[in-house]
């Protein structure tokens, strides 16, 4: 089987167990990096995005014309956030991790960044979005809102706001980090389902951060997108958390439907990334194994290699990297049908090998052969 959509129902080939003997293929030597590619949501590669790590920012890199980063000096081990910045671009960031000491593959999209305003401090500001299609986000902030670095007012400030909508080209890859969060009152992770995102910065003429005074919440609008609407009264609002990866629930947004397209507006305290998301009751749980060679054994796990997993119905995705067992886990809303892609510099793609479910639980079975080419980055001993 090729890469694709993945039907979720028993198949004759059993999914094999992979040998734990540790990454096959590369060396140690090449020291931990992590290697991708940075695009537009069109597919463009952009030049010159600053992606750095986000504990230190020391550790940077900057995509070259073919839009391609090496980050070197990154950890080895645990999940570690990687943003990724330029002018232009709603900034983002990812999830890595680098397994012994050797390189791992993240591709990542941004946003184009939306408009761009000037506004006074002194009284109410409205500023929306100027998208072709109407799905414009807005954002309403109170007179003396917005404040310096000290907690002072300021006159003046430029307010950008993005929209991503889920009918925008590619919106499942470029939605930021994880779709992976929180919610109220719960324990444990869910996965989430988005209706809609909205990023609005702040800075001053010389292009300094300014904030929002959290005593002054602001209004934020998010249009309904069709075929995509939660069609409640109220939906759960979700901030992302810089630090973790992972979206926090904060508060609701309730619908409007005076308005043509409706909108759901919330209020808010701070400004990042904001999100309208839902999540589903139950979850299904999908391990995806990345193997050099599924026709031998014992097989040699792929560790390093992002894997993608959508599903074919709604704006759901996820990605992650695979462990020294070549293993990605995910937790995804039901029933499916999904779609599986994995992807490591210097292999070869061969695409899924075998899927079985048993009950909640489907495991993949992916073939990623080793290559002396691999786009982007191409080889990473090579530089």
């Amino acid at each position: 089987m090729k890469k694709g959509t993945i039907a979720f129902v028993v198949v004759v080939v059993a999914v094999a167990v992979v040998a734990l003997a540790g990454c096959g293929g590369g060396s140690g030597a090449v020291g931990a990096r992590l290697i991708g590619r940075v695009a537009d949501t069109a597919g463009v590669p952009i030049e010159g995005v600053a992606v750095s790590l986000a504990t230190n920012p020391g550790v940077s890199a900057t995509t070259n014309s073919n839009g391609v980063y090496s980050l070197r000096g990154v950890p080895t081990g645990p999940d570690f956030i990687v943003r990724y910045r330029k002018a232009g671009f709603a900034e983002s960031q990812a999830i890595g991790s680098v397994q012994n000491g050797r390189w791992s593959t993240m591709d990542v999209l941004l946003f184009r960044e939306g408009r761009a305003a000037n506004v006074g401090g002194a009284g109410v500001s409205t500023v929306s979005d100027a998208r072709g299609d109407g799905l414009n986000a807005k954002v309403v902030l109170p007179a003396q809102s917005i404040v310096d670095s000290t907690g002072a007012p300021v006159a003046s400030a430029v307010v950008s706001i993005t929209t991503g909508a889920p009918t925008d080209q590619n919106f499942k890859t470029a939605y930021p980090s994880s779709n992976v969060g929180r919610p109220t009152g719960l324990a444990g992770d869910v996965p989430l389902i988005p209706h809609g995102a909205v990023n609005v910065v702040l800075k001053d003429s010389a292009g300094n951060i300014l904030s929002l005074d959290p005593t002054k919440p602001a209004t934020l609008e998010f249009p309904v997108t069709a075929g995509h609407d939660p069609g409640t009264p109220t939906v759960p609002m979700w901030t992302l958390n810089t630090a973790t990866g992972k979206w926090v629930q904060e508060g609701v947004a309730t619908r409007d439907n005076s308005v043509v397209p409706a909108v759901y507006r919330g209020q808010v305290t701070h400004f990042s990334w904001w999100a309208i998301n839902t999540y589903p009751s139950t979850t299904h749980y999908i391990i995806v194994k990345v193997v050099e060679d599924p026709t031998v054994s014992p097989m040699v796990p792929v560790c390093g290699a992002m894997v993608r997993v959508r599903s074919d119905r709604g704006s759901w995705q996820a990605r992650g990297i695979t462990s020294t067992q070549g293993v990605a886990g995910f937790i995804a809303p039901p029933p499916g049908p999904y779609w599986v892609e994995a992807k490591l510099d210097y292999y070869e793609d061969k695409g899924v090998y075998s899927v079985t479910t048993n009950g909640n639980v489907t495991e993949v079975l992916y073939w990623l052969r080793p290559s002396s080419t691999g786009a982007p980055g191409g080889c990473p001993d090579c530089d």
